[in-house]
Parts: C-alpha cells; structure tokens; sequence
C-alpha cells in the first residue's frame, strides 16, 4: 500500500470516526524542513517517512479527547523531532550497552542517534530505526517506551507502519479508551 493510498484511508477514518484527531492533522513540511531533519540528524531520510512528512507533518497538539492517532500518540512535527532527537543525544550521550538485553533487530542502546521518535505519548512513542542490527531493515519502526527497552518492531518500514495503521482503521481492529484508538503493543 503507497503512502498516499494509507493516508487517504486514514484521513477518511478519522473525518468520520474521530473528527478531534483529523483536526489536528498538520498541512505537509516543506523540503526545506525535512533537508533540515536530514543535516540534523547526519542522515538521509527514507522515501517514504519523506513522502509521508509531505502529507502531513505530524499533528497538532489538543487537549481534546480523542485527538490522538493512536495509543494516545501524537504524530511528531520536524520541528518537534528536531527538538527531542537533540534532546536525546545530548541526555544519552556515553550511555553503553544494555548487556541483559538481546534483542534480534533493534540494538540494545539506551538511545541511538539512529533512532529518529514520530510520535509521542508522555515520552513514549513510535520510532524510525535507521541503525539497526544486521538482522534488522533499516527505516523499520519500533515502539519506544520510556520505561522499558523495545526488543520487537512493529513494521519494516514507514510505509508497513502506515499501511497497518490504515488496516486497523479501516477493520476496527482496535479497542477505544478514553476516545481514542488503542492496540496492545508487546514490548519483548
């Protein structure tokens, strides 16, 4: 499913579903932004986070119920992931291994300058993997909670995450808390 197609599945779902979060849908960034992200981040961005980020950057924030996408997240701005992923480096910075932690596609680090938070819920949030292990893809995207460490992925690309995000919409294969769309994300 193209970036465009999950969008338009999500757009509808939300306009009709859950009007608070559609409204808080931004209009696209600008190339001028996202080359900004890129520098910040010593990276090209994957097509498809970019391509997304023309659609939409993230969401703005509302104390309405029922604003979120998903999980209480809200999508991150590229201001806004510029902000956080500074803010991790500068925080994490010397922080080693995770020697209990073994996981398979997503290195065992507190934090990784390769690791780029979208959305975000009191800290947790969804995030693009553009360093992972050699078992994993780059551009894949895990849950990062701030309380544990992620060992599994939840889709191998920006646009797999879309895609199953437009499923569960379109299926409504997701349980509502406190108006908002909600899945169980196992975290190891």
């Amino acid at each position: 499913m193209t970036i465009e197609h999950s969008w338009t599945i999500i757009e509808q779902r939300l306009a009709s579903e859950f009007p608070a979060a559609a409204a808080t849908l931004n209009a696209g960034a600008s190339m001028e932004k996202i080359k900004t992200l890129e520098h910040v981040i010593g990276q090209p961005l994957p097509k498809d986070f970019v391509a997304s980020l023309m659609r939409h950057d993230g969401q703005r924030q509302s104390d309405l119920e029922g604003s979120e996408l998903l999980n209480f997240n809200r999508l991150l701005t590229v201001d806004e992931m510029i902000h956080d992923w500074k803010q991790c480096a500068e925080l994490f910075e010397g922080f080693g291994e995770i020697e209990w932690l073994q996981p398979k596609r997503i290195k065992n680090l507190t934090w990784n300058t390769g690791w780029l938070r979208f959305s975000d819920f009191q800290n947790d949030g969804f995030v693009l993997d553009l360093d992972p292990t050699e078992q994993g893809i780059v551009g894949q995207i895990f849950f990062r909670p701030n309380s544990e460490n992620q060992t599994q992925t939840w889709a191998d690309s920006f646009s797999g995450f879309l895609a199953r995000l437009a499923a569960l919409y379109e299926s409504k294969t997701y349980e509502l808390e406190q108006g908002c769309p909600y899945v169980h994300i196992p975290i190891g």
